[in-house]
């Protein structure tokens, strides 16, 4: 396989796949692949990666983030590579990632385990704090994650409640800083993108 991001070689390496299976692996200035693999092939970053470089290594299987899947499925056709795209965006998808590579590479009781390891008991409290969750991007602006976002799915399971909500059905909105100061959070965490 070919994994485009780091957490896709986060997660082979916790099913332990060899690194002789994984045939390229993301570039980063800002995160590392996992040991076993940083010997392996650099196609790029998560983003755009090097389609002419991932033809050459002939991988049977692409596996990227779902939240690429409109940017780059055409490319790995016209490629003529088999891709999977793996749900990234909350936990139960992310789960549910790992389950099917399970699957796919024999690797089911790692994947149980795994999963296991993950799973918690949901953090009971009285008072859920109202939080608002920035994400800061390259230049200097932010966007603000909802509870349909990974971050924002983590804070509702650890009993938080997003004050922008589900964003209907929207990982990210463009909300201004007055309308932010209006609603009053209780927390304000920051995440930063993978771009610093």
């Amino acid at each position: 396989v070919a994994a485009t991001s780091i957490a896709v070689t986060e997660i082979l390496n916790q099913l332990n796949i060899p690194a002789k299976q994984v045939v390229g692996i993301p570039q980063s200035d800002s995160y590392t692949v996992p040991k076993k693999y940083q010997k392996t092939t650099k196609i790029g970053n998560a983003m755009t990666p090097d389609m002419e470089k991932i033809s050459t290594l002939k991988p049977d299987l692409i596996l990227s983030p779902n939240s690429l899947e409109s940017d780059l499925s055409s490319k790995y056709e016209k490629i003529k590579i088999s891709s999977s795209f793996l749900n990234l965006k909350n936990l139960s998808g992310m789960y549910k990632s790992i389950e099917e590579l399970g699957k796919l590479f024999n690797k089911e009781k790692q994947a149980k385990k795994l999963v296991d390891e993950y799973v918690r008991e949901k953090y009971q409290n009285n008072v859920s704090p109202r939080v608002l969750i920035l994400m800061g991007l390259p230049g200097g602006s932010y966007v603000v994650a909802t509870e349909s976002s990974y971050v924002g799915d983590l804070v509702r399971l650890a009993g938080g409640t997003n004050i922008y909500g589900d964003g209907e059905g929207k990982d990210f909105v463009n909300v201004s800083v007055e309308d932010m100061l209006k609603q009053n959070p209780d927390i304000i965490l920051r995440t930063s993108h993978a771009m610093p």
